[in-house]
């Protein structure tokens, strides 16, 4: 009746406003929920690919330091990094190049004796001859000219080694040059300094220097190089990329699910601990290229602990060399006691206490033909079961996350048939279903101007289709009592469209829109999901690629609803005009009487309530009339809005303009009425003061 009401009330004064629309929100703080919302509902998900890790937080800038077999991929640009104009060269292990070519000069990758993993770089060198390998790379020299290296290398002869950083666009002028002397013939360690005597005169993306790293061999001989790093002096205890620990606490990320997703599947969490410079480089299977495993679980969880990251983990499934021991032995590492093996293990590698995880997610997208570990419903929770019972036999304490099928597939497995399958075999055993959930929209790039409007109402609309689909899950979920208490993550979600011209792509506003309206629908549904990692939330900072870089329109939100956590759920109801979608999308369904204007409200502990208020609408501006239930009082609240005039382009770290408009006003109630104004594709967030649940 209430929603009956409002929307009367709603339609009535379309009458006296000809040129924007009207809405109402009314808001209840005093009918909250019992339960909380939970902070893991604002987290990110970590993968080994496109520099996200590399040198996004394990700030090492330098591409297969190894000199190992590099895997690249023929339809995809993944695996070239930052430089697309590199090509293999033969004798030299990609995406190292060579610094001269010519008789007396010669290139292998040897197999001989390496110092890590199957090979390293081989120079020969005859007649007093000049050779060596070189590395493009983007450094950050807006940051620091200050850089430490470190490297093995053996040599044969009667040469000299030189180590220089050298600009690319000035003829390779060195901007500093080192000697290292002392070479052997057996594996030997060099580390110092590379200082820049000034930045590169050129600018990668107008932020980075392109510069690259240079080795040269003159003489008669032969040299052998292998395991290379170079990291600005800067970095946090070493290794760590100072720029993202910053950007994590100041954009409020509460989680981050890692190894990754596709990468998951592949990974072997013994590679990556241990002394770094002995740890695997191993092919990147699920991404191309390679993981050199430098970045691994005790960096992972070391960097959990200094930016407050509360850490999800994913733990592969159904691979040919790993069974349920080597899964079980993960959590003994992470949990386990000093008196355990693999408690033991961890003191040995320096850190004594357990780390106390408690979330692990068991299988990616294991219903997927394209993941390692590709199986069925029934034979992946038939031995889930097993890999359980050996898990909490380790820690049984830990929390249980089971593969479910993609909200986006949702058309090959109608009915949640895959999942139903799930909790029927698995029964009480685990604790969450990892949904992963992503909006992307019509394959084709093909789009008419025609189709163009109706595309941008579906996506704005999406969350709609996809609180059909929780509800859906709820249903099914509550349909047993061995499953009733069984809660949902999403440690996959976001807005992905496929190219065309004007679609939401990341970095755009309207993309951060979309993210809102499902945070919208993350917090409404806040009993029920309990977990969520959004995808590349683009909170590190590296050259590689646009996507890794922190200032995005969706972290402006992320920011503001994680204050959100830990609060409850209080009564919102807008009212405003609608909009249907006759057609469905990927991750879209068709849509009807869509309410323009979505809201969701929390209040915390000292009654401070917060209002998140999305215009959706593609068309139509609004005066929306924000009511407070309780006595009439003397209200105040902090307007914050969000707008753009071009939130269709993406908005990347290289731009000279800001497309993103912020304004923070204070604004006075009216007989706890706030008549705000938010234009088409706006939004608004409202903060009211503690006293309010005190007077009402």
């Amino acid at each position: 009746m209430k929603k009956l009401l409002l929307l009367i009330i709603f339609l009535a004064s379309l009458n006296s406003f000809a040129v924007i629309n009207n809405a109402t929100i009314e808001v209840n703080p005093q009918n909250e929920s019992s339960w909380r919302i939970n902070k893991l509902l604002f987290g990110s998900f970590l993968e080994e690919w496109w520099g996200d890790l590399t040198p996004g937080i394990y700030e090492q800038y330098l591409i297969n330091p190894s000199f190992e077999e590099w895997k690249l991929l023929d339809t995809e640009n993944k695996t070239r990094i930052v430089f697309l104009d590199v090509q293999k060269t033969n004798g030299i292990a990609y995406p190292w190049e060579s610094v001269n070519t010519g008789s007396d000069i010669s290139y292998n990758i040897s197999t001989e004796n390496p110092f890590n993993s199957k090979q390293s770089q081989h120079v020969i060198v005859n007649s007093n001859k000049k050779a060596g390998v070189k590395q493009k790379l983007a450094l950050p020299d807006y940051r620091t000219l200050n850089y430490r290296y470190k490297l093995f290398i053996r040599k044969k002869g009667n040469v000299t080694v030189k180590i220089e950083l050298a600009d690319v666009n000035t003829n390779s002028v060195s901007l500093n040059r080192t000697l290292i002397s002392g070479i052997t013939n057996y594996w030997k360690s060099f580390e110092g300094k590379l200082i820049l005597n000034q930045k590169f005169s050129s600018k990668f993306n107008r932020k980075y220097g392109i510069g690259e790293l240079i080795f040269t061999v003159e003489g008669d001989g032969e040299v052998w190089i292998d395991q290379v790093s170079l990291f600005p002096a800067d970095c946090v205890e070493g290794i760590f990329n100072p720029e993202t620990i910053d950007h994590v606490k100041k954009f409020k990320i509460k989680m981050a699910r890692w190894p990754g997703g596709n990468y998951t599947s592949g990974y072997h969490w013994r590679d990556g601990i241990g002394p770094i410079d002995k740890r695997p480089t191993k092919l990147n299977h699920a991404w191309g290229g390679q993981a050199d495993n430098q970045f691994g679980l005790d960096e992972f969880l070391r960097f959990c602990e200094l930016t407050g990251i509360i850490p999800v983990m994913g733990v592969g499934f159904n691979l040919p060399e790993i069974d349920k021991y080597e899964i079980a032995d993960w959590v003994e590492y992470c949990n386990g006691g000093t008196n355990t093996p693999m408690g033991h293990l961890r003191a040995q590698n320096g850190h004594m206490e357990p780390y106390n995880i408690i979330n692990w997610g068991v299988g990616n997208e294991v219903y997927g033909s394209y993941q390692i570990g590709f199986t069925h419903s029934i034979p992946y929770a038939t031995k889930l079961r097993e890999i359980i019972k050996e898990m909490k036999n380790r820690d049984p304490k830990i929390k249980i996350l089971a593969a479910a099928y993609g909200y986006h597939n949702t058309k090959r497995d109608k009915g949640n048939k895959w999942t139903d399958r799930i909790l029927k075999t698995l029964g009480e055993c685990f604790d969450l279903i990892d949904v992963h959930a992503y909006v992307y929209g019509p394959r084709s790039k093909n789009i008419t101007p025609e189709e163009i409007p109706e595309l941008k109402k579906a996506f704005m609309g999406s969350i709609d289709s996809f609180e059909v689909f929780l509800d859906d899950l709820r249903n099914l979920l509550n349909s047993r009592t061995k499953t009733e208490n069984v809660k949902v993550a999403l440690l996959e979600w976001g807005i992905l469209p496929y190219s065309w011209k004007n679609a939401p792509r990341r970095q755009t506003f309207a993309n951060a829109l979309i993210v809102a309206t499902f945070y919208n629908s993350l917090i409404r549904n806040g009993d029920l999901v309990q977990q969520a990692a959004a995808h590349n939330y683009s909170f590190c900072v590296s050259p590689v690629g646009a996507h890794s870089e922190p200032v995005n329109p969706r972290t402006y939100i992320l920011k503001l609803y994680s204050e959100m956590s830990n609060n409850k759920l209080i009564q919102v109801d807008a009212v405003s005009q609608t909009f249907s979608v006759h057609k469905s999308y990927r991750g879209i369904g068709v849509l009807s009487n869509v309410y323009e204007i979505d809201s969701v409200g929390t209040s915390d502990d000292n009654g401070k309530v917060r209002i998140a208020i999305v215009n959706r609408s593609t068309e139509n501006d609004y005066n929306i009339a924000v009511h407070v239930q309780g006595k009439p009082i003397d209200l105040s609240a902090r307007l914050e809005k969000l707008t753009s005039d071009i939130p269709y382009q993406r908005y990347l770290w290289t731009n000279n303009v800001d497309p993103v408009k912020k304004t923070v006003n204070e604004i006075q109630s009216t007989n706890n009425y706030f008549n705000i104004f938010v234009p088409k594709m706006g939004f608004a967030y409202l903060t009211f003061p503690e006293t309010i649940k005190i007077v009402l």
